[in-house]
């Protein structure tokens, strides 16, 4: 934390708010114009380690005073839960290196990057332990060839959602886009459907049909978003239908 790189205003509300002693005033005001620890041990008449010391305390009182007035905007859906998201600039976050994070707070870089004049932000979680400039943005394992990627992926299942989804022998490998129910429906105690299902790992398959000559209810099963089922046959007068919960 520069002392110096702080503006005017922001100097003014630090001298104001910060209750500062003698020393750590005088400390301040020097800081303030970039002397170094040596020239002020000098002009002062004491030792490095005392300016250090000072300093310190004057940088704690700060780190306090940033925490208390920097621009929170609190979502509406997530108040209720203690929650709030704080946003700064890039250049208004390197001013304050050392800011000490919140647990569960969400800090936003509001002009990280620009795109067709438009900025891309980046987002860290607070977890009150750690500085804001020692946490990772949370999105740095997704690269802009990741984006990039699942950005420009059609989504086949996204027409899917909130209606009903005829598998058939096209279906050799279906991913479920939702939770959701497997459903086998017949018209005659004849029919019969069988299909193979398995976790989104591919592992674990198990046959799930129905071959019954007595009665001619449908039979179920619920699957979870991302499980797969491959389709095996079906007799003409029965059908396997995905039916999602929306």
């Amino acid at each position: 934390m520069k002392i110096a790189n702080f503006t005017q205003s922001e100097l003014d509300l630090f001298r104001e708010e910060c209750n500062f002693t003698d020393i750590e005033s005088r400390c301040f005001e020097l800081k303030a114009r970039d002397w170094t620890d040596v020239q002020i041990s000098i002009e002062l008449n004491v030792s490095e380690s005392t300016v250090a010391v000072t300093m310190r305390r004057v940088r704690n009182k700060i780190d306090k005073i940033l925490r208390n007035n920097v621009k929170h905007a609190e979502d509406p859906q997530t108040a209720t839960c203690g929650r709030c998201i704080v946003y700064h600039s890039m250049n208004e976050w390197a001013r304050i290196p050392d800011f000490l994070s919140s647990k569960g707070v969400l800090y936003i870089y509001s002009d990280y990057r620009t795109e067709n004049d438009i900025n891309i932000p980046r987002i860290k979680i607070g977890d009150g332990i750690h500085s804001l400039s020692e946490i990772p943005f949370a999105t740095m394992s997704i690269t802009d060839d990741d984006m990039e990627y699942w950005d420009n992926k059609p989504d086949t299942a996204s027409s899917d959602f909130g209606k009903t989804v005829m598998i058939d022998e096209t279906c050799r490998d279906f991913a479920f886009p939702t939770d959701g129910y497997l459903m086998l429906e017949f018209t005659s105690a004849d029919d019969f459907a069988k299909v193979y299902i398995c976790g989104s790992n591919g592992n674990s398959y198990f046959e799930f049909e129905k071959r019954s000559g007595i009665d001619i209810h449908s039979k179920e099963v619920f699957v979870k978003k991302g499980m797969k089922c491959q389709y095996i046959g079906a007799s003409f007068g029965s059908a396997v239908k995905f039916v999602p919960l929306v």
